[in-house]
């Protein structure tokens, strides 16, 4: 029937069954995440609210079927307000509280959207001091740079993670995701090229120190922009010149790094595989994550050959990108300094 087939319509009809309250809820989960891979905001509204007019219309046991889309119709808008913003959509919800107050005031009065609140409020930049980096003790950086790119990870989206649209740089798509690459580009090379201007024991131990802190603050993003810092050649060359000159506790941060993230294939394998020893608050590393995803994407159709969504690979993706959307509610909180902010602004 209409509800046992792969189309949208009957995935969703899945959802609402009476006997599958469970799975219908994971399974609506999934269709949030990934529906605009197969049609726009607007057509899965509509889908949602044609099952409501219907079961009003017909008088078919409207509580479960109703209330259950009303419910899923809240938790998208919470998830992901930004799919609301079409002025037909506002007009859409506008009819369907209408219809609701006619049909049942008591569902009604419990209709609300609401989008989840903002964690994070930029502040206007000030001017940075005229200082030196080793003028600002190692913490007070890193706690910078951690709060920033946590501001980053904070504003991703769903939407933003379905389609591998970053491999086309499309900020349309997925303006989140690219700012957040590009701040890690600018940390690694800004690591580069500070100490090849430098080009001494102390910078060295100035970075070892942040690699120290960063650790402690399970950043795992900025470790790795980092030691990708490191990499260059005639910086390996200087950490070997100057190995005897470190105490125990930085070359034990440089040798777990070294060892944590050398080159293997896949690609991250031993990150992966010692991840689960990470305790939240964290922030791991996003290059991952998206490789996880396209991998998705690669080695699946987004059909079946009789036409119907392979439901598999949504499931596949929704969970690798409600993982990623889940660390947003465990992150550590600092309060931004605006003149180290400034800063790194300035000088990266």
């Amino acid at each position: 029937g209409m509800d046992e087939d792969g189309s949208l319509s009957g995935i969703l009809g899945l959802c609402c069954k009476d006997d599958k309250r469970s799975s219908g809820n994971q399974t609506f989960t999934v269709l949030m995440i990934t529906y605009r891979k197969f049609c726009s905001p607007q057509d899965m509204l509509s889908l949602m609210l044609d099952r409501m007019y219907e079961a009003f219309n017909n008088q078919t046991n409207p509580f479960w079927s109703v209330f259950r889309l009303i419910g899923f119709l809240q938790k998208w808008y919470r998830e992901v307000p930004s799919d609301f913003v079409d002025p037909i959509m506002v007009t859409q919800l506008d009819r369907l509280r209408s219809v609701l107050e006619e049909n049942d005031p008591k569902l009604a009065q419990h209709f609300r959207l609401r989008p989840a609140p903002v964690r994070f409020h930029q502040l206007d930049p000030v001017p940075s001091y005229d200082i030196s980096l080793q003028d600002i003790p190692a913490s007070e950086l890193i706690r910078e740079l951690t709060t920033w790119q946590q501001e980053l990870y904070q504003q991703f989206s769903l939407p933003e993670f379905v389609g591998c649209h970053w491999l086309d740089d499309d900020a349309s798509k997925c303006p989140n995701i690219l700012e957040m690459l590009s701040l890690s580009k600018r940390i690694r090379l800004w690591v580069t090229r500070t100490i090849l201007e430098q080009s001494n024991v102390h910078i060295l131990s100035y970075f070892l120190d942040c690699i120290k802190e960063l650790m402690q603050l399970d950043n795992w993003e900025c470790i790795y922009q980092m030691y990708l810092g490191f990499s260059h050649p005639e910086i390996q060359a200087l950490f070997k010149t100057h190995s005897e000159e470190f105490d125990p506790a930085r070359m034990k941060a440089l040798t777990d790094v070294t060892t944590l993230f050398q080159v293997e294939n896949p690609p991250f394998g031993r990150y992966k595989r010692v991840c689960h020893n990470f305790g939240p608050p964290m922030l791991l590393i996003l290059a991952s994550d998206l490789e996880d995803l396209e991998f998705i994407n690669n080695s699946q159709p987004d059909y079946q050959e009789n036409g119907f969504i392979n439901l598999e690979k949504c499931r596949l993706e929704a969970r690798e990108i409600e993982s990623i959307i889940g660390r947003q509610g465990c992150l550590k909180s600092f309060d931004m300094v605006p003149h180290i902010r400034a800063w790194l602004q300035d000088h990266m």
